[in-house]
């Protein structure tokens, strides 16, 4: 993989993708020294890493939600009520956090908390709260994580709702369980 890497930034210096994917690489490893090289090394070259953010359009308007940000939403309290029972009622259903998707070094709690605040699972969780009819549409700027796909199939389950997320690369519709990609994205 350190080879590779060599060779697409001698093809693309400055590719923060290269980077990330090495990062997260070495994260999976447990490699947390490596971990923090590949942010130093990205912070010299003032290389940013684009933060994860999902849409959802109600009434007419646009909401923004940034993974991790709990507070500059105006219904935060009401958000994250509503999203803390969707995550009982998905874990009542089988859902279990998939911890591999956090590629930070900390506790297992803290992951578990981590993933819950996904920029998707916000959004869907102010789609619900806000009692939107028919279908919820998400819009995406980067791949759904394996956690949250599996967290949204279970929750259009439960709440008998088809979620519609766009993301970097393809289209997810979920419906009763199951997503059209065939949990292959």
């Amino acid at each position: 993989a350190e080879e590779i890497k060599r060779k697409i930034l001698e093809i693309a210096p400055g590719d923060e993708g290269t980077f990330i994917l090495m990062s997260n690489l070495y994260a999976t490893t447990g490699k947390w020294n490596k971990v923090i090289e590949m942010k130093s090394e990205m912070k010299e070259m003032k290389l940013k890493k684009n933060p994860a953010m999902s849409w959802v359009e109600i009434d007419k308007e646009t909401h923004t939600f940034m993974a991790g940000d709990l507070l500059s939403h105006s219904n935060s309290e009401k958000i994250l009520e509503t999203l803390e029972e969707l995550i009982k009622k998905a874990k009542d259903s089988g859902y279990v956090e998939d911890k591999s998707c956090v590629f930070q070094d900390m506790e297992e709690s803290a992951k578990e908390r981590s993933l819950h605040h996904h920029s998707e699972k916000l959004a869907i969780a102010f789609a619900v709260w806000r009692n939107v009819g028919g279908s919820i549409r998400i819009l995406k700027n980067l791949r759904v994580c394996v956690d949250c796909h599996n967290w949204i199939k279970i929750v259009s389950r439960v709440i008998k709702r088809e979620i519609s997320c766009r993301d970097s690369k393809r289209f997810h519709h979920f419906r009763d369980g199951s997503c059209s990609c065939g949990d292959y994205w």
